[in-house]
């Protein structure tokens, strides 16, 4: 039997036979590759641009009053009541806190029946005295008796004076039982309750001024 030959093809051959596995494997991998579908995802897109460098800072920090003033009682005693609360504008002048009154009543009592009696010790030590100072005159008394005289009412008006003293003192104490703004500004703080007992210059209320 005669087969015929293709001389051109001869060469060929064996290339069409070593890639015949590289084409079967790439059909296999166009088969295996999932085909990517088009979810309609949105994206965001922005335009690059120039723009100045700004670096943002933060800090902490506490914002306070330039003057900020605590007030407090000038004598000691038990609050009564407390007449203002935390950022309420008060003036000068205005009570914001007051104290219990009866025993500062009690002591400016006293100091005033102390007055009284000094002076009326006064006004026997001046008569004794004048009486003494005629009869000096007269030679019927001392110089020891002028002396003491006068020394006893030396001491009795040095004694109404003290009393005079003590009760403006206690005027004093009376008037200091009201706490009193000193300036225009805004409370920022309460310190004292009603019922609580303070010292003398315990600080009360705090206020901030507006100036």
């Amino acid at each position: 039997m005669f087969v015929p030959t293709f001389p051109r093809f001869r060469n060929a051959l064996p290339w069409a036979l070593a890639l015949a596995p590289a084409l079967l494997l790439a059909a296999c991998d166009d088969k295996a590759k999932p085909v990517a579908r088009d979810d309609g995802r949105p994206v965001l897109v922005a335009k690059v641009h120039y723009a100045p460098r700004a670096p943002s800072r933060s800090f902490v920090g506490v914002i306070r009053p330039r003057i900020e003033t605590d007030l407090g009682f000038r004598v000691a005693g038990k609050v009564a009541r407390r007449l203002v609360e935390v950022g309420e504008t008060v003036d000068a002048g205005q009570p914001v806190a007051a104290l219990d009154e009866l025993d500062l009543r009690l002591q400016a009592e006293q100091a005033e029946a102390e007055r009284q009696a000094a002076t009326g010790v006064l006004a026997q030590a001046a008569a004794a005295e004048a009486r003494t100072k005629e009869l000096r005159a007269r030679g019927w008394a001392t110089d020891a008796q002028m002396e003491q005289s006068r020394a006893a009412g030396d001491e009795a008006r040095a004694r109404l004076r003290r009393a005079e003293r003590a009760v403006e003192l206690t005027r004093n104490s009376l008037s200091y039982a009201r706490l009193l703004a000193d300036a225009r500004g805004v409370v920022t703080a309460t310190l004292v309750e009603p019922g609580q007992v303070v010292a003398a210059g315990q600080a009360a209320i705090r206020v901030a001024r507006e100036s």
